[in-house]
């Protein structure tokens, strides 16, 4: 005893006689739904047992998923066979929102789930396996050198509906190797270079679901040349020496190996005397300036009666003219009274070059 397709509107009434109707008026739009219900013996004319299908929805695309409530006077076993599914996709069937099974559609979209619980009402369910596998825990990794080989290993998954698949191992966010053995837990690859790298698990099960590890991390180093490197670190390439260091509270960074540069010696001032010329050419007077006027400078200081400042500035002024005056009163050249007293003119010029000489 058996229905063909369901009208998803009217649904069914099956009797153990072999008989069945609608429950309500059809609409035409049909579930590719069969029940097949153990009655007890065929009796003709006996309507007393029966059951119902009803409150039918009926998706045939998207989640392709399915729904109806089933009802009976006896406690009876059915065997549901569910159509318009997706071939060779895992689903779950579920009784009052309760998994009950996770079954793979055959060639032509079809399950078939047998049901032996008591009946009142119940609603079952046909919905798309979307639950991942359990997630992986990878384990720490040691770091290698350039061309080794490195393993990496984790915990292992599981997948309670559809079944685990396969793991994939992911390596600086690419594929390093696609389809890894469900029975182990570890696997090893080369071919990485110089550097960090990172790496994680992913499990899939047979319906497609996946999930990933947590990220792990290794290196490579000694890439260069080939082999295993037992100098000292400071013979790598680009080795920095340790430096001490101290950082103060506001974060300046001071390195207590540095040296205090040397003080740069500030060379002695060397005063070159200005030569006093074989005589002198021009008359000089407060205001002028020149060679000529150090020279004469020079030549005054040697007598400290006649210039006791002694300073060589190349400029006549008030001390000079003072050393001029006394010069030539010592001379008998020029005195307050006379002109030129304070200058050095022809008569005073005279007297410089002829002591001069």
């Amino acid at each position: 005893m058996d229905t063909d397709e369901i009208d998803i509107q009217a649904g069914a009434r099956i009797y153990n006689n072999g008989k069945f109707r609608d429950l309500s008026s059809a609409s035409g739009s049909t579930a590719d739904l069969v029940a097949t219900p153990s009655l007890g013996a065929v009796v003709s004319g006996d309507y007393s047992k029966w059951l119902d299908i009803a409150n039918i929805t009926w998706n045939t695309s998207g989640t392709y998923s399915k729904e109806w409530t089933a009802s009976s006077t006896v406690a009876t076993t059915t065997v549901f066979t569910i159509g318009d599914l997706q071939p060779a996709h895992y689903y779950i069937v579920s009784v009052d929102d309760v998994a009950q099974q996770t079954l793979q559609a055959d060639g032509n979209g079809r399950i078939a789930y047998t049901y032996t619980g008591g009946y009142s009402v119940h609603t079952f369910n046909v919905d798309p396996d979307t639950t991942a596998p359990t997630t992986p825990t990878a384990s720490l990794t040691s770091n290698i050198s350039g061309g080794g080989t490195q393993t990496f290993t984790w915990t292992a998954s599981s997948d309670a509906s559809s079944g685990l698949l396969k793991y994939q191992l992911y390596v600086d966010g690419a594929i390093k190797n696609d389809s890894i053995a469900t029975t182990t837990t570890q696997t090893s690859a080369t071919g990485f270079s110089c550097g960090s790298h990172s790496w994680y698990i992913s499990a899939v099960d047979n319906e497609g679901n996946s999930v990933s590890s947590n990220t792990q991390t290794f290196s490579v180093s000694s890439c260069g040349g080939g082999g295993t490197f037992y100098g000292p670190p400071s013979a790598l390439p680009g080795y920095l020496t340790p430096r001490m260091q101290t950082i103060a509270p506001d974060g300046t960074v001071t390195y207590l190996d540095t040296p205090t540069p040397a003080a740069t010696p500030t060379p002695p001032t060397v005063s070159t005397p200005s030569r006093a010329p074989s005589s002198f050419l021009r008359s000089l007077k407060y205001g002028s300036k020149g060679n000529d006027v150090s020279a004469l400078q020079e030549f005054l200081k040697k007598d400290q009666t006649l210039y006791p400042e002694g300073l060589v500035t190349g400029f006549f002024g008030p001390a000079t003219q003072r050393a001029i005056r006394r010069f030539q009163e010592k001379y008998d050249i020029a005195s307050s009274s006379t002109p030129g007293y304070g200058t050095v003119g022809p008569k005073t010029r005279a007297k410089l070059n002829a002591l001069i000489k």
